[in-house]
């Protein structure tokens, strides 16, 4: 029987990888730009590192016009990458700081100072639970919803448009959803099937 696989001293191995963590203040200077990991890099385990790259390219075909570079479109650019990269790391960062494990290395991580963006942010979603849109936002308001709920944080107060909603239609409207949320999983396998 062959092994497939690495065999076990390469397992008890650790190889050590330096990373440079961070962005460039500017990603475009003069007819060069960078792109990719040339560009920045927050963290191993993110996986927003092909949608930087495809952002970088869409905006280069959108700012880039033809021969003349204006000097304009190359701020703008640099600009928008700056928010791209920058809320990737606030997206990253609050998955730290909101944890509640207790181990050393999770307690170092929630001590990481925030950046004014995302304390902004935290400061409107627990006011009243709004998550403001940002320009070419890289993360849909559910998925910081999803991660605030997740870890039990909670706004303390409903939001001023739930006002407008008469009770009686949105209890009537949730109990429409629960009921299509049942229907649709009553008619997938079970999960030993799907495994």
């Amino acid at each position: 029987v062959e092994r497939v696989g690495p065999t076990r001293s390469r397992l008890a191995d650790p190889r050590l990888l330096r990373m440079r963590i961070g962005r460039r203040s500017k990603f475009w200077v003069k007819n060069c730009i960078s792109i990719g990991l040339a560009a920045g890099f927050v963290e191993p385990l993110e996986s927003t590192g092909l949608h930087t790259t495809q952002r970088g390219f869409e905006l280069l075909f959108e700012y880039l016009p033809g021969a003349a570079i204006l000097p304009q479109l190359r701020d703008r650019y640099n600009q928008h990458m700056g928010l791209v990269f920058d809320q990737v790391r606030d997206f990253i960062l609050l998955h730290y700081y909101l944890t509640r494990r207790g181990e050393a290395y999770w307690r170092d991580a929630r001590a990481v100072p925030l950046s004014s963006s995302l304390e902004e942010m935290l400061a409107l979603y627990d006011e009243f639970g709004q998550i403001e849109p940002v320009d070419g936002h890289v993360f849909a308001d559910t998925s910081y919803y999803l991660i605030m709920d997740g870890n039990r944080r909670y706004p303390r107060r409903p939001h001023p448009r739930t006002a407008l909603a008469p009770p009686m239609e949105m209890d009537r409207m949730l109990s429409g959803l629960r009921q299509q949320n049942i229907a649709a999983a009553d008619t997938l396998p079970p999960l030993v099937d799907l495994l």
